[in-house]
């Protein structure tokens, strides 16, 4: 049906060591035959003089969104608003959600992909082989975590397919 991104900026980072925020996620309906795959991702640091840190990074899946929904998105983007990468595909089904407030609650246990980065560069990453599949009524959350106690600000974006 089409590829689509979903981007943000200026999302913080939480001022915890070690404990993850959900800094974006991407949202199936529950409706029978909605599905993506992630294709990629990029993350980066947005602060103007970013320090020598690493950030740690995961993506989660909650296999039904409606036993994750406790959490509380800053903003919600709608399936309508998500970027296009062909301007002639019809609009994404699947919605997103940026800066959380309150964690979405039950994300699986073991997270489809986990990595680190040095705030002074930026994680880029493809789905080459096998990217993750998302069915309906499930949910994906890209979630970050400082190694030290302090806030950072993190830009990026998730490139998922409709298919």
């Amino acid at each position: 049906m089409g590829v689509y991104s979903l981007t943000f900026n200026d999302v913080d980072s939480g001022a915890v060591a070690d404990t993850f925020k959900t800094m974006a996620a991407l949202i199936v309906p529950d409706t029978a035959g909605n599905r993506f795959r992630l294709l990629g991702f990029n993350l980066g640091c947005a602060e103007n003089s970013p320090v020598d840190e690493i950030m740690a990074v995961k993506l989660h899946r909650i296999a039904d969104v409606s036993a994750g929904t406790a959490g509380t998105a800053g903003s919600t983007v709608s399936a309508a608003n998500m970027a296009k990468f062909d301007p002639g595909s019809v609009a994404s089904i699947i919605s997103g959600k940026l800066n959380y407030s309150a964690e979405p609650t039950a994300y699986e246990t073991e997270p489809l992909w986990f990595g680190e980065f040095n705030l002074r560069g930026v994680l880029q990453w493809q789905f080459l082989d096998k990217p993750p599949i998302f069915t309906q009524d499930s949910h994906l959350g890209l979630l970050a975590s400082p190694r030290t106690a302090t806030a950072r600000k993190l830009t990026g974006t998730l490139i998922y397919e409709v298919f």
